[in-house]
């Protein structure tokens, strides 16, 4: 009886150390989704900006201007294109916690 009390105990011990793991590293997740989508929203704002600038011209500082503003957003379709992914892996680290925290 002692020696399955013990056992007992020890899964007790760590079910609870387990818990406390998953419970940070949702709560470092939900921070890291709230930076993630303040950022993107951000990153979408310059996005539009620029897309919303004139067309382009005829002479060559306004080309090279332009171009460098093209550059510059496509950069930022990788970066949005990189936040939707961290956004998708922060989606399924909730789903595993929310099922850890199901069969725990």
């Amino acid at each position: 009886m002692e020696e399955a009390e013990t056992v007992y105990n020890e899964v007790v011990e760590a079910t609870q150390e387990r818990t406390s793991r998953l419970e940070e590293a949702l709560f470092v997740g939900e921070n890291f989704q709230q930076v993630m989508t303040e950022a993107m929203q951000a990153l979408r704002s310059v996005q539009d900006n620029l897309l919303s600038q004139d067309t382009p011209g005829a002479d060559s500082a306004t080309l090279d201007e332009q171009l460098r503003e093209l550059q510059v957003n496509s950069s930022l379709y990788c970066v949005v294109t990189c936040i939707d992914a961290w956004e998708q892996c922060q989606m399924m680290l909730n789903l595993t916690v929310s099922f850890v925290h199901c069969i725990v």
